[in-house]
């Protein structure tokens, strides 16, 4: 039996491997808010004279919503498919990063922005991509779900260094856009 679960793992992978490559990258994704965001203090703190808890403050209001809607995402991939909400989530939480770039001195904007990008980005967290996953794979399902799941970790080693590049050269405002 053993033989035959080895086998049925290769042929999944075989049939099935781009999608574990999508949603790695589409992991990778998610990770960019956290794990950039030290980059932007300063430079925010500068331009508009807040303070670290006041631009920090939108990244916990980040988290508070994704984890509230979480659910309600959950809901929605077993609805309308993995596939469909990954799809529409990438492009709306791209441009609702990218929206940051038009923040201007006014908290309750910033807060704004926070707060719409969190309804956007719950369509990307690991619910999604793990639930694409886990429908094809079966005998291989532990590895696919440990390589989509790894994309975390490209997020997390390219998003810090990616987002100080961008506002040493360009900017805090383009580096938003260009991360979106």
């Amino acid at each position: 039996m053993e033989g035959e679960d080895r086998k049925a793992a290769r042929e999944e992978w075989r049939a099935h491997w781009p999608m574990v490559f999508a949603a790695m990258i589409g992991m990778s994704f998610y990770t960019v808010v956290s794990y950039s965001h030290g980059v932007f203090i300063k430079p925010l703190e500068q331009e508009f004279g807040w303070s670290r808890a006041q631009i920090s403050g939108g990244l916990t209001a980040f988290f508070l919503v994704t984890m509230v809607c979480g659910p309600l995402a959950g809901m929605a991939v077993d609805r309308f498919g993995s596939r469909r909400i990954a799809i529409g989530g990438l492009a709306v939480s791209s441009l609702c990063f990218s929206a940051f770039s038009l923040a201007t001195s006014s908290v309750v904007l910033w807060f704004a922005l926070w707060m719409v990008f969190a309804l956007c980005s719950v369509t990307i967290k690991s619910t999604t991509w793990s639930a694409g996953v886990s429908s094809v794979f079966a005998s291989g399902r532990g590895l696919a779900l440990a390589v989509a799941l790894s994309g975390t970790a490209i997020g997390q080693a390219l998003a810090p260094l990616s987002a100080d590049w961008l506002v040493v050269n360009h900017g805090w405002r383009d580096a938003f856009f260009w991360l979106g």
